[in-house]
């Protein structure tokens, strides 16, 4: 059984299927996660310091090919291929990268010609940096397709389970009238209290959606990330605020996206829309993965953070293989490392 059902239950459930297990996924959809208020955009250069992401040789390749597979599986489109633009906001940071886009690993991920004129609205003097294995995904989209998917197999069922709910077995675990030979808890923040031995920092993040004259064809990184969805309406993200773990809106993050917005994009803007989610995020900033250190057969799934949309796929992938195939997780993602 797969409790939780947002992009990272999503994932493992449809990875599980296709390694031929029988799953059953327990999830509330009207409870707010934040995969469904999550940009999904993929992103292989990232941060201020504009670095590669973590293992990005490895993650965006097998993401891109697990959402294709998905979107034929489903027969539903929700991922979306597509170049990513960074706008240069300064001499220093062409010439910064014009000494970095013929060397390893960036230069896997680097267009031909690396640098292109500003796309029209964009307001640059130093043009921009064209990146390549970008794109994004319609979180809510592919996570109620999924949900549609297991249901028509009475595999699905609408219920907030927690670790008091289930009983345990000799053989396994138990839940009403069902018996499970194993649990992967995968329902993000907040995590049941049994895993509180975990570092979670989670992390609150808002984004706006906004009206432009222009119509940006696109994924666009000035001070923040644009994310087009549709003609003359883009995504603005995302902020970061460790202090209030809510999911309330709030006008400080509206005006400082806007501000941001306002950097690199010209013309007149009108927000249609505000959103505001919790990132279930780690102390180290690396993912969860793993077994009960007291209970065997209870695994974790959880703390995929702010890059969950590319790393999601490969890591279920790894998680299956600790479960099933016999495979040890590597150091960084196994929860062991911090028992």
């Amino acid at each position: 059984m797969v409790i939780g059902q947002g992009l990272a239950g999503t994932v493992l459930s449809l990875m599980l299927e296709s390694d031929g297990k029988s799953v059953l996924v327990a999830d509330t959809p009207e409870l707010n996660h934040c995969s469904t208020v999550a940009a999904g955009l993929l992103n292989p250069i990232t941060g201020k310091r504009q670095t590669l992401a973590w293992k990005a040789s490895e993650f965006f390749p097998f993401a891109s090919e697990f959402y294709k597979a998905a979107e034929g599986l489903l027969e539903h489109r929700f991922f979306y291929p597509m170049p990513v633009k960074r706008v240069l906001s300064s001499v220093g940071e062409l010439n910064t990268w014009s000494s970095r886009v013929e060397e390893q690993p960036f230069s896997d991920f680097i267009s031909t010609p690396a640098f292109c004129k500003n796309p029209e609205g964009i307001v640059s003097t130093n043009g921009c940096l064209s990146i390549e294995s970008g794109g994004w995904v319609d979180f809510p989209e592919f996570i109620l397709r999924t949900r549609e998917h297991f249901s028509s197999k009475k595999a699905f069922i609408n219920l907030k389970i927690n670790w008091t709910d289930i009983t345990q077995t000799q053989d396994g675990f138990g839940f009403g009238e069902n018996t499970f030979s194993k649990i992967i808890f995968s329902n993000g923040w907040p995590a049941d209290p049994i895993w509180n031995f975990l570092p979670f920092t989670p992390m609150k993040g808002e984004i706006i959606t906004i009206e432009t004259e222009y119509d940006f064809s696109d994924i666009l990184v000035g001070s923040c990330f644009v994310l087009p969805v549709c003609t003359n309406t883009i995504k603005a993200g995302a902020t970061y605020d460790w202090r209030n773990i809510n999911t309330e809106i709030t006008p400080a993050a509206r005006e400082e996206l806007l501000n941001k917005t306002d950097s690199f994009i010209a013309g007149n803007k009108t927000v249609v829309n505000q959103q505001a989610g919790i990132r279930p995020s780690v102390r180290d900033r690396r993912p969860l993965l793993g077994e009960h250190p007291e209970i065997d057969h209870l695994y974790l799934f959880n703390g995929l953070g702010s890059k969950g949309s590319s790393t999601a796929p490969l890591l279920a992938k790894w998680l299956i293989d600790f479960i099933y195939h016999d495979q040890s997780l590597i150091p960084e993602v196994d929860l062991k490392r911090f028992k």
